[in-house]
């Protein structure tokens, strides 16, 4: 990332050396009017929207472009406008406009060229597009490390009319950081922990019922694992399409969500940065979710290997056309694939699938009914190809081999997807627009250097008739396929986000995507649920009916491989998936965990004062038996049948949550590394199964947990945990705590202190290897490591241990060190040694290449004299949460950096159905230190009887800390014609505010 933040330094230069003054000059002068001609202009039945950036030129000395994509969605050039292509072929700069100038807070003299347009979306009706601006991309914080740098003005999100030129804006730089813990947000203040920058709200798309989808980091969180200093958790949001009511709906995004766009059935599809657990930081999948956060989903491009599905469009017979490309070197550019949204049968292919080689190879878990539109090209880290070198870019040494063409010669790649009317007039046929990038579009220094990456992306935009795959040319026919239509390129700038401006019922048949129902009350009290309060539901069908082999097999003949490097562990950085060898009498239970997000502290501290692996803080909400004696088997899709795994339990809404699945003694079997939520009163069990992807999903309801009788576990409220006793059959004690943790310092050395040190202490430790707690510290990277810690968790090289079996140089992940193996403590040899056997179902004899163990005087058979059960197994769970490590405070392992969540009733829907309103319903419950009773306020816009506008109604009126429903009587009836506005808030017991506003506007 250095080279990169340096380069993004140059551009920025040249950017002001090579054209801000002209662009500056044509904003000035334009106003609208018709712009020169272009190099190319093909017009279309219909007006085109699209943003034009500026292009520094083909060659070396020039500066590279930057697009935003998963890696800097938010470092555009500056200098990008909104132009319209009319349907006569003239076009006209819409925006920025210096009469706008006052509405976008820009100062006089600050040159409109220093901000830049993206992301577009036309309205429903095709009156009004969606953009977002960022403010001033020329002034940024540097001291963000390597780059990419982000701007200290940061982005907002605008519409404007299309016939009128009105333009109103929807979000403004409002930041909500977590406030608790002594944490200090002060602009300019350089004592407080203010980031620096500004807040990025970006990516919105329209969405039904009068609402727009959006993304934001305004909450201030951090990914758990970053590809740069720079990068930021984007979250789902969602408000009224005049900017109000403002309502988080991704709480499962604690890494970054991008540029969401509505589908026909009223959900919203989105790329999700899905780097939890061991997952390589580079998975960027494809999800959907309702516009209200409920019935969140996988789409495509999970397990797929660096690849990102990004920048979605759908077709109107349904299909979605998606993106793919390796991130960063690409710019955002590769080749686009198209599959049915809803397949008949299963949702995904065989996860067996070989890895996807630019060619004609599949990918796992490829979507079912998928096809390439662009197979003349390539998604990857290389250049796009030349003729007759399709799916053949790999050489020997992994790099591209000298290919027989110029630059100019080359495929090209391509971005921005959009659907759009057949231009041939045919309404049951649809065209798809893209961006295509000719010649190399890939921006890798390897290829730089080779002179291959040239010359730089000059993009233009293209038809691809009735979005039909296109042929892979001829061998001899050199650069672009002839079946690409230009319709607008222009010498001197790049062109992005095409966008007809066309209404949906032109496009699709319809006026809008399909309603997003409200869940009723009758709903919510049929899943055994309480209208009102903060709780959900989460479940599965099934632990044994599962996908969880998304390797690839033909480079191992082991499935599970134990240290071989860089490209072994595709199980585990692909997706998360089996830990070791066992059989379906083996699951025993599930966990189901709470995840924290992770506040910026960058400012004055620049530290997090916790290690784990995966970089996620998490919880243990419960721990449940799923086995049932005596009860019926179910019945697969298949005609087989298996023993009722099904479970249902009662969480926390609006928090993230993930699942383990659990042997006898509570270690993990297998593992879902990806985010979940329910929002509150929602019920979510229809995955199916467990990671049942390829598969056809096992019903719920024919699950004993779908029947009446089932006892719904409460793990909002207390904490199940497996446990053995005396004689080690299995059982549960239950913690009357939220949820429950393990740490090093206060859970792990006591243990290791009291059974291990007397042997493992002093000059010759057994094995040597020292874990007492008098053990010295080593010294690495500016943190002093606990001697035993470090040797158990991070020594990766093997300075402190005998060096890993084989010609391996280190241990590679999900290996640890010689001890631990990432989320696995039954293939830990250190679990091995404390239960006195090997427990990762294999014999030593199994395989040659790994560590092997057999009982000793010291580590008999049945475990360390003296160490318990309970010890044993919170070893186990330390293991299995990620080895976490509290390094001190502020912000450390055991923070709390969760806000409560707070539901506030009635909805604005269910009060303009009303026409009035007469009370509040206020609930809100906090997983970590809790709710503080007396912290409710309720404040109006109105004089309510005698309260004046502003004054605490709910003054003296608790709330319930565990949830339960408060019911507020106004002073008066309002009626919705008043515009009332109330603001809810609550805090939790370390100082973390939720705050809730509600506008109640008179019916639509």
């Amino acid at each position: 990332m250095r080279l990169e933040g340096q380069r993004r330094g140059w551009l920025y230069a040249a950017a002001w050396r090579l054209g801000l003054a002209m662009l500056v000059g044509g904003f000035a002068s334009l106003g609208g009017a018709a712009l020169a001609r272009a190099d190319v202009v093909h017009p279309l039945p219909y007006d085109l929207l699209y943003v034009r950036a500026p292009y520094f030129g083909a060659g070396l000395g020039a500066a590279n472009s930057v697009w935003p994509d998963t890696v800097r969605p938010l470092t555009p050039d500056p200098g990008a406008q909104l132009v319209r292509l009319r349907r006569d072929g003239v076009r006209e700069v819409l925006f920025p406009l210096d009469r706008y100038r006052s509405l976008i807070d820009t100062p006089a003299r600050t040159p409109l060229a220093a901000g830049s347009v993206a992301d577009l979306n036309v309205s429903f009706d095709g009156k009004w597009v969606l953009f977002t601006w960022y403010h001033d991309l020329t002034r940024v914080n540097p001291q963000r490390g390597d780059g990419p740098f982000l701007s200290l003005a940061g982005a907002d999100l605008y519409k404007l009319n299309l016939g009128t030129g009105q333009l109103v804006r929807l979000t403004r730089q409002l930041l909500t950081p977590n406030t608790g813990n002594g944490a200090r947000f002060t602009p300019g203040n350089d004592s407080s922990n203010h980031p620096r920058i500004g807040v990025f709200n970006t990516g919105g798309t329209w969405a039904g019922g009068g609402r727009i989808v959006f993304t934001s980091n305004r909450n201030d969180f951090v990914p758990p694992k970053e590809l740069g200093s720079g990068q930021r958790t984007m979250q789902l949001f969602a408000m009224d399409e005049d900017g109000t009511n403002v309502e988080q709906i991704g709480h499962l995004n604690l890494a970054m969500a991008l540029h969401p766009q509505v589908l026909l059935d009223g959900r919203i599809a989105f790329s999700s940065w899905e780097e939890h657990g061991l997952r390589d930081p580079r998975q960027f999948p494809l999800w959907v979710i309702g516009p209200d956060g409920r019935g969140w989903m996988s789409l495509s491009g999970f397990s797929e290997d660096s690849l990102v599905h990004h920048f979605v469009t759908q077709m109107p017979g349904g299909d979605l056309v998606v993106t793919r490309y390796y991130n960063l070197n690409n710019n955002g550019f590769g080749d686009l694939v198209r599959y049915p949204l809803d397949p008949p049968g299963p949702d995904f292919g065989s996860p067996d699938a070989t890895f996807s080689d630019g060619g004609d190879g599949k990918i796992p878990f490829e979507r079912t009914g998928q096809v390439r539109l662009t197979p003349f090209t390539t998604p990857d880290d290389f250049p796009a190809p030349c003729p007759g070198w399709e799916g053949d870019v790999y050489g020997a040494s992994g790099i591209e081999r000298p290919a027989p063409c110029t630059g100019a010669d080359r495929r090209g790649k391509f971005t921005h997807p959009a659907a759009a009317p057949s231009s041939s007039g045919d309404p049951a046929k649809a065209d798809l627009l893209a961006v295509y990038a000719p010649g190399p579009a890939n921006h890798n220094g390897i290829y730089v250097s080779l002179g291959t990456a040239f010359p730089r992306y000059h993009a233009e935009i293209v038809l691809i008739p009735d979005g039909a795959p296109i042929p892979v040319p001829p061998a001899g026919q050199p650069g672009r396929p002839p079946q690409l239509v230009t319709v607008v390129a222009e010498d001197g700038f790049n062109l992005q986000w095409p966008r007809p401006v066309v209404t949906w019922r032109q496009l699709y048949g319809v006026d809008g995507p399909a309603a997003w129902p409200e869940s009723t009350d009758d709903a919510i009290r049929a899943e055994r649920l309480t209208p009102g309060e903060p709780f959900g539901l989460l479940g599965s069908s099934s632990l044994l009916w599962r996908d969880t082999a998304p390797s690839l097999g033909h480079f191992w003949d082991d499935r599970d491989p134990f240290n071989t490097g860089d490209f072994a562990p595709y199980r585990w950085v692909r997706q998360g998936t089996d830990a070791g060898v066992y059989q379906d009498d083996d699951v025993w239970a599930v966990r189901l965990l709470l995840q924290l997000p992770a506040t910026d502290r960058s400012y004055p501290d620049n530290r997090r004062n916790f290690y784990v692996v995966g970089g996620e803080r998490m919880r243990i909400l419960g721990e449940i038996p799923v086995r049932k004696p005596g009860a019926p088997k179910v019945l697969r899709p298949d005609g087989s049948f298996e023993d009722d795994t099904s479970f249902l339990a009662k969480v926390p809404a609006d928090v993230s949550i993930t699942f383990q699945a659990l042997d006898r003694r509570g270690m993990v079997l297998n593992m879902a590394q990806t985010w979940h939520q329910v929002r509150p009163g929602e019920a979510r069990y229809n995955c199916g199964g467990c990671h049942a992807h390829s598969k056809q999903p096992l019903a719920f309801e024919s699950t004993a947990a779908d029947l009446p009788g089932y006892a719904i576990p409460d793990l909002a409220h207390a904490t199940p945990l497996l446990a053995l006793s005396d004689t080690g059959q299995p059982g549960v004690r239950t913690i009357a705590a939220h949820q429950v943790t393990v740490e090093w310092h206060r859970d792990v050395e006591p243990i290791l202190e009291r059974r291990c040190a007397s042997c493992h202490s002093g000059a010759s430790p057994a094995g040597g290897l020292p874990l007492a707690r008098s053990t010295p510290p080593v010294q690495r990277d500016g943190v002093s490591w606990p001697g035993a810690y470090y040797r158990l968790v991070l020594d990766a090289n093997a300075e402190f241990s005998s060096p890993p079996p084989g010609d391996a140089a280190q241990w590679y992940l999900p290996q640890l060190t010689r001890y631990l193996r990432g989320f696995q403590s039954r293939q830990s040899l250190l679990t091995w040694k404390v239960w006195g056997e090997r427990l990762d179902g294999r014999s030593n004899e199994a395989r040659t290449d790994d560590l092997d163990f057999a009982v000793s005087a010291a580590h008999p058979a049945g475990g360390v004299a003296g160490m318990t059960f309970d010890e044993k197994m919170t070893l186990a769970r330390w293991i299995d949460l990620g080895a976490p490590i509290d390094l001190g405070s502020p912000w450390g392992f055991l923070e709390d950096d969760l806000r409560p969540t707070l539901m506030v009733r009635p909805s604005a829907v269910q009060a303009r159905s009303a026409k009035t309103l007469d009370y509040l319903e206020i609930s809100a419950f906090d997983a970590e230190s809790g709710v503080v009773a007396g912290s409710l306020t309720v404040t109006c816009n109105l004089k309510l009887g005698s309260f004046r506008a502003g004054t605490n109604l709910a003054a003296g009126k608790p709330i319930d800390s565990q949830g339960s429903v408060l019911r507020l009587l106004l002073p008066r009836r309002v009626n919705l014609t008043e515009k009332p506005v109330f603001t809810v808030s609550v805090r939790d017991a370390v100082g973390h505010t939720t705050q809730v506003v509600r506008g109640y506007g008179p019916p639509r």
